[in-house]
């Protein structure tokens, strides 16, 4: 069983903390940008990386509602 617990949205960001109850997950966070302004993807042998331009004030607010959710902040 798993589930999709939304910390953040927005019309370009939307952030689950995925939530699983079973003993193979460790909750991973998911965020889905959507048409980003930049992005690029790398893919080499042993090398994976993804970057992705986003807006400063729309990742300072998905940091600061991820703090929230977490009852950091």
């Amino acid at each position: 069983m798993s589930n999709r617990d939304k910390f953040y949205s927005s019309d370009k960001v939307e952030a689950f903390q995925v939530l699983s109850f079973n003993d193979e997950n460790t909750n991973p966070v998911e965020i889905e940008i959507h048409n980003p302004d930049e992005y690029e993807v790398n893919k080499d042998m042993n090398f994976h990386s993804v970057r992705i331009t986003l807006d400063k004030e729309e990742f300072t607010q998905l940091a600061i509602n991820w703090l929230k959710s977490n009852g950091v902040r």
